[in-house]
């Protein structure tokens, strides 16, 4: 289910697997179905619309999530690009992932916790979630959060691929004092 603190609707999906891709687009609720021709699990997820690209990881078939913090995790994972993972995802670049991805839920598990408020109650990957409840209002404190201070998620992105601090790639909140006399 593909989100950025909202669904989203419309938007081209791409999956690519060890052996192929498949494509559609997303329906009103985020959701979408791909279905290929005897796939090489695992495969890389990517959601693009209106200039943003997220990805997400599918170790098999069934659920996967494609969100700000998958993006977080699958940067962490690899060690770099998500956007670049899936342009040259192979064999070799999915046991990186899967070999990654303990740790790196961890790390999203702490840093989206410090930054946006709240605990991740599943993984990030395949946990559904839906309007309103505790992951999905993380989401929305992510998004609102990188919206007020003006940061994207490929800032959070560059972060996360170092095991930065989440919060040091988010300025702190300028308070201006009034004065009244």
């Amino acid at each position: 289910l593909p989100a950025r603190g909202a669904a989203i609707a419309a938007g081209d999906v791409v999956v690519h697997c060890v052996n192929g891709l498949g494509s559609t687009s997303t329906a009103p609720d985020g959701s979408f179905t791909v279905t290929l021709a005897a796939p090489t699990l695992p495969c890389l997820v990517q959601v693009r619309r209106a200039g943003l690209a997220l990805h997400g990881f599918a170790m098999q078939g069934g659920r996967v999530n494609v969100t700000p913090l998958t993006e977080l995790l699958i940067a962490r994972a690899i060690g770099g690009d998500p956007a670049q993972a899936f342009a040259n995802f192979d064999a070799a670049l999915a046991a990186a992932l899967q070999s990654g991805l303990a740790m790196a839920r961890a790390y999203v598990q702490d840093n989206a916790s410090a930054l946006a408020g709240g605990l991740i109650t599943g993984d990030p990957l395949t946990q559904p979630f839906a309007i309103g409840d505790a992951d999905d209002r993380l989401l929305d404190n992510l998004v609102a959060l990188l919206a007020q201070a003006g940061v994207t998620i490929a800032a959070l992105q560059q972060a996360a691929a170092v095991g930065g601090d989440l919060r040091a790639a988010v300025p702190p909140r300028e308070f201006q004092r009034q004065d009244r006399r």
